[in-house]
């Protein structure tokens, strides 16, 4: 591992909860994304609301988060997200032909062909073209649309940090994270 985790002695107090608390404290990740402690605490509300609180249906969140950790070589990702979409509806027929770089595949309705062809453009060539734009728009609002490049955003930089850090899938807690986010914004509606 070319980044060492964080040890949990050294943990800040924000950071020492989460470990010992939440699903999330668990992963490797948590421990690497803990170097920038100041940025942290941010970062870990952001994500919380990225895996419960978009008006983007959770299977379409999974299947972006599948999308680009298959589009970037994301093993870490992948790993965690794939017990996640199962738990949420994504069939083993859909994570395969993602790992297959089969987007277009019939086991994807028209919609979700509309959103895996957003998320390959906005990885690849960053910019979208009219045709992609408009078959997105025909399903998704601005506000999803919007939703989406920050769930590919936030994914693309996870996907960047494990990769960089050559970060060895540790235990697999991916559905453990997702529901535990959900459970936790239900409990601060109420």
């Amino acid at each position: 591992m070319r980044i060492p985790l964080v040890d949990p002695k050294a943990l800040t107090p924000f950071q020492r909860r989460i470990y010992e608390e939440e699903p999330v404290g668990r992963l490797a990740i948590f421990r690497l994304v803990a170097h920038a402690a100041d940025v942290h605490p941010s970062f870990s509300t952001f994500t919380d609301h990225i895996l419960s609180s978009l008006t983007l249906a959770s299977k379409d969140r999974e299947i972006i988060i599948l999308a680009v950790s298959h589009l970037e070589h994301g093993r870490y990702v992948w790993a965690q997200h794939v017990e996640a979409s199962l738990e949420i509806g994504v069939t083993q027929a859909e994570i395969n032909a993602i790992a297959e770089d089969r987007f277009g595949a019939a086991v994807f309705d028209t919609r979700h062909k509309a959103l895996l062809a957003f998320v390959r453009q906005v990885v690849e060539a960053v910019r979208v073209d009219d045709y992609v734009f408009e078959a997105m728009s025909s399903f998704f609002n601005s506000g999803q649309i919007v939703e989406a490049i920050y769930v590919i955003g936030t994914y693309m930089m996870i996907l960047r940090l494990a990769e960089l850090a050559e970060l060895e899938v540790d235990g697999v807690h991916g559905a453990d994270v997702v529901r535990a986010a959900m459970n936790k914004r239900v409990a601060q509606e109420t």
